[in-house]
């Protein structure tokens, strides 16, 4: 049971330094700040924060690209993994995308080898529908999709 109240927010360019910290214990080839910056002042790219007592925990992104959306980012600070926080940041930005009816289908790129996060899109519904070889420098990624 969760003893805790996580809040779900769009994210901001002050939000980047507690951003980038979390990249950077998440990922082997972590975004830069340019990227990140880039992204969450773009017309064609949201990003949400999630947030305990002000304190940023998690994080989503997608980009709009043609009439759907593709998730680009998603991580939850390690010592708050295996809380349920990644799959409530994902169902937040998913039923905030059914709302807006900006799209009617998401999409993901998810490494071959990250099972547990492959068990978190299909529990959220997606299915795979593609294997892209060589998608990450180091291994090929499965790519899902989520029609709503």
């Amino acid at each position: 049971m969760k003893n805790y109240q996580v809040k779900y927010r769009l994210m901001k360019l002050a939000d980047l330094d507690e951003v980038l910290a979390i990249e950077e214990k998440s990922f082997n080839d972590p975004w830069s700040r340019d990227y990140f910056e880039y992204e969450i002042t773009s017309d064609y790219f949201v990003y949400l924060v999630g947030t305990i007592e002000d304190k940023i925990i998690a994080y989503i992104g997608a980009n709009l690209f043609y009439g759907t959306m593709e998730v680009v980012n998603l991580a939850v600070e390690p010592k708050m993994r295996r809380c349920g926080i990644g799959e409530e940041i994902f169902k937040t930005f998913i039923d905030g995308l059914k709302t807006s009816k900006v799209t009617n289908e998401l999409w993901l790129h998810v490494r071959k080898s990250n099972l547990a996060a492959i068990k978190l899109y299909e529990k959220l519904g997606f299915d795979h529908v593609a294997t892209e070889k060589n998608y990450y420098y180091d291994e090929d990624a499965l790519v899902m999709r989520k029609k709503f």
